[in-house]
């Protein structure tokens, strides 16, 4: 992932969590709509947060798993350190998720929001593959993201609705126009086309469980 994305996230830091619900249109059921489709019984699942920002993602899943063991990854330092100040029993690692080596880690459950959209094509596919290798056997996928339609003509629908929704809540400046600037390094890819990829990464049970415009969550499970 480039330095670009790196940089945006280091300096959104501080505003980021008190942003979420002016900049998501559907903030609660984002987060929410595939925790509980989750089938993990056990109370202290080994959870991988990928991409992990300030936690926001783990402090939702945390509701339903307060004893699970977390590992939080993202490479902009500043988001990472306001992640560590919610967490009292959680690792931490500082370093770019497509590439770090993970070892012989194995995961239950792993989760990523908005992330995974930086990544081109050919990077999500190969990322999907890792991911299936880093989950235990039954092990579950979340990723709440950001998605395009495959028509360009719906995606500048998709586009002006959230623009929209955004500049109503926060109005014109600066953190308007940062918001408008992050846009440049998104490249989301079609729903139809992952659902694909991670099919062919070998999950066996896949769904896009929920679905608002361009944003979406995505279930798949090993």
């Amino acid at each position: 992932m480039n330095d670009r994305v790196k940089d945006q996230f280091n300096e959104l830091s501080l505003e980021y969590d008190a942003r979420r619900r002016l900049l998501i249109p559907c903030f609660d059921e984002f987060y929410n709509s595939g925790i509980n489709l989750l089938s993990y019984e056990d109370g202290a699942p080994r959870v991988l947060d990928v991409g992990a920002g300030t936690g926001i993602y783990s402090e939702t899943l945390q509701k339903r798993y307060p004893m699970a063991k977390f590992t939080l990854i993202d490479f902009a330092e500043n988001m990472l350190e306001l992640a560590a100040k919610k967490f009292a029993n959680a690792s931490f690692l500082l370093d770019d998720y497509y590439t770090h080596d993970y070892g012989d880690q194995k995961f239950d459950i792993i989760i990523s929001a908005l992330s995974m959209h930086h990544l081109d094509e050919i990077d999500k596919q190969l990322f999907y593959v890792k991911l299936y290798s880093l989950l235990d056997n039954s092990g579950e996928l979340l990723n709440a993201d950001i998605i395009s339609s495959g028509s360009a003509e719906i995606d500048t629908i998709y586009d002006e609705q959230w623009t929209g929704f955004v500049k109503a809540n926060i109005g014109e400046g600066e953190y308007f126009d940062r918001f408008l600037k992050s846009k440049d390094v998104d490249k989301p890819s079609p729903l139809s086309l992952q659902i694909e990829w991670l099919k062919k990464a070998g999950f066996a049970g896949v769904d896009c469980v929920y679905k608002r415009f361009n944003f979406a969550v995505f279930y798949a499970r090993k």
